[in-house]
């Protein structure tokens, strides 16, 4: 979560097509919790809000001139500014370990672009899981995409 004047802006993460006509971007609200507890709709709309206030300001290019040009952030915020004309498809997903009331919210539009948000709260990822759809294989080299592997800690079984 970063603050750009009076706004919170959020995102933890993002996919953009190889065609750059597609984005998702994705907000995160991790509770580690071992029971199924609920999310407030005002937590996922905040959190789908804040994440849409950084695409806003991103799309209009107020974003880069106020960033750190050495973050992933900035990186995002300027492939977002070049490639926003050409997007044919916008996703926000508020993603959850809790269970989610409302999982859809009202389209949203930023610059003639329509936005779509969603929750993919625990329940819905269960459903997804159990109606035996294939999880799709995620394979990231992070020594090519951050220069180093990722730092690990072992955790003996006690």
């Amino acid at each position: 979560m970063a603050k750009v004047s009076n706004a919170n802006l959020r995102l933890s993460g993002y996919a953009v097509s190889e065609e750059s006509d597609q984005i998702d971007l994705f907000v995160s609200l991790y509770s580690s919790v071992d029971e199924i507890v609920s999310v407030t709709d005002s937590e996922t709309k905040t959190a789908a809000e804040q994440c849409l206030r950084f695409l806003a300001k991103s799309a209009e290019g107020k974003l880069t001139a106020t960033m750190d040009q050495s973050t992933e952030a900035y990186a995002l915020a300027l492939t977002i500014q070049e490639c926003y004309p050409n997007l044919d498809q916008i996703m926000i997903y508020v993603l959850t370990d809790r269970q989610a009331k409302a999982k859809f919210f009202k389209t949203r539009d930023i610059g003639g672009k329509s936005i779509k948000l969603a929750v993919m709260d625990i329940e819905r990822l269960h459903r997804h899981w159990s109606e035996g759809k294939p999880r799709d294989e995620l394979v990231m080299n992070f020594e090519e995409i951050c220069g180093t592997g990722l730092p690990c800690v072992y955790v003996p079984r006690v």
